[in-house]
């Protein structure tokens, strides 16, 4: 019989026995994390927008470059990898420690992969349509160097999700369940990569969305929409926040005939 599935959680192992409450404290933390991250994407992009749409347009230069979109956008790189480092160990321990016995550990991780590639790819495509339409007609604004910035970096992420997905099913599709469960030991952080790029790719996109408002539409419905974006990500943050603190109880075979009666 194959050893416990075990995964890496900020470079500890950790089974998914894992004690109830430090897994909800880990959570917790986790989520506060995801929390600032909104905020400070929100708080940023707001920044972006109202400088860029009351400045006045024309070419920036070179301090101006370094200034308004080279640092602040080597940072917004840097915060995004540090974030997908950590929510991928993360996500791999949630996802695994409240499998079913009667689930093959094969069939589910090989269907997270495929919904995360096949989601990955609908979302690039959804990318690629609005890529090039800048929120003003002078390309070489602020606001229009960032919208493009960001379009083109959640781009590479939804490319790196389906690429990972593909690449963990093509070299799993030959290993039995015991095999499958030793590679996931050795690279834990393989099943929650791509759902990780994913997220990463759906806030990038719409805090560039929103700069395209404050570009065509000015200040007020941008600011407006920079507050209901951040509100809709956090909405399904709580949502996931729930599904990650929920934990299955043992059911008897007479809970189960119970509940067949009473429906």
């Amino acid at each position: 019989m194959p050893e416990p599935v075990k995964v890496a959680c900020h470079g500890t192992a950790r089974s998914a026995g894992t004690s109830a409450l430090a897994r909800h404290a880990a959570t917790k933390r986790v989520f506060r994390m995801i929390t600032w991250a909104v905020g400070a994407t929100a708080a940023y992009n707001m920044t972006i927008g109202v400088v860029g749409a009351t400045i006045a347009p024309g070419c920036l230069s070179t301090t101006e470059q370094g200034m308004y979109f080279a640092l602040p956008y080597t940072a917004l790189v840097a915060c995004t990898v540090y974030c997908r480092h950590v929510f991928s160990s993360f996500v791999a321990v949630d996802m695994v420690e409240e499998k079913s016995e009667s689930v093959g550990a094969r069939e589910a991780t090989r269907n997270t992969w495929t919904t995360a590639g096949v989601i990955n790819a609908l979302m690039f495509t959804t990318i690629q349509s609005v890529l090039f339409q800048c929120p003003t007609d002078d390309k070489t604004t602020l606001l229009s160097v960032w919208y493009v910035g960001k379009i083109w970096f959640a781009s590479g992420w939804s490319i790196i999700g389906i690429c990972e997905s593909s690449l963990y099913l093509m070299y799993t599709d030959p290993l039995g369940d015991a095999d499958l469960a030793q590679f996931i030991q050795d690279n834990p952080k393989s099943i929650g990569l791509p759902t990780v790029d994913l997220a990463l790719s759906l806030l990038l996109t719409v805090s560039a969305v929103s700069l395209w408002f404050y570009g065509r539409f000015g200040c007020f419905l941008g600011i407006v929409l920079n507050i209901l974006w951040p509100m809709a990500i956090m909405t399904i943050v709580n949502q996931w926040r729930k599904i990650s603190l929920w934990h299955k109880r043992p059911t008897t075979r007479s809970d189960m005939l119970e509940k067949d009666t009473s429906s």
